[in-house]
């Protein structure tokens, strides 16, 4: 698949993700520094590597961090995507005043909640972050979080992405799609 330009530009603008520079590329990472370079990448790797960003841009040791990362994964408990679906919904409820972005990764769902931006340094971050997310997992009794993805500069999945994985012999791409659904 190839991305259109106009289809993913505006993709990419509603999930905030075109305030650059970015971190894309996983595992190994490069520095995304404008559009051009960003849409070729994801032309050139969509379907054969994995396509990550990450959510906030960056200056350094610091993040441009207007965006809160959060990761529900239901693959390895029964009826998990049900509960990722329901933990998702839960937040998005207690959250309903803000704008957010939620995509669904084809085995759970990710939801960006916009806040107001600000440049923090990575390291001091990571442990706020992390507090939050846990403080908001007890209090809404959310089993399907990740909150190992306390993290400013956290990667995630490009919406409109293949979904692929490396099996160990190399990667393969299955027809699964990040795909942005809206809160209903």
């Amino acid at each position: 698949m190839i991305f259109n330009f106009d289809n993913i530009y505006d993709v990419l603008h509603d999930y905030d993700l075109l305030n650059l520079p970015r971190f894309f590329g996983n595992p190994s990472q490069v520095e995304i520094r404008d559009l051009d370079h960003l849409i070729y990448l994801m032309n050139k790797y969509n379907g054969k590597f994995p396509l990550y960003i990450s959510h906030n841009s960056f200056k350094g040791s610091y993040v441009n961090y207007g965006q809160v990362f959060f990761d529900f994964d239901g693959k390895h408990l029964e009826d998990g995507l049900e509960k990722a679906l329901r933990d998702a919904r839960s937040l998005c409820r207690k959250f309903q005043d803000y704008d957010k972005n939620i995509s669904f990764s084809g085995q759970g769902f990710h939801v960006i909640i916009k806040v107001h931006p600000s440049f923090v340094k990575i390291d001091e971050m990571r442990g706020r972050i992390r507090a939050f997310q846990e403080k908001i997992k007890n209090e809404l009794h959310l089993e399907t979080i990740d909150t190992k993805v306390a993290e400013p500069k956290r990667l995630m999945r490009i919406p409109l992405s293949q979904y692929v994985w490396n099996d160990g012999t190399g990667y393969k791409a299955e027809n699964r799609y990040c795909i942005p659904i809206s809160e209903d």
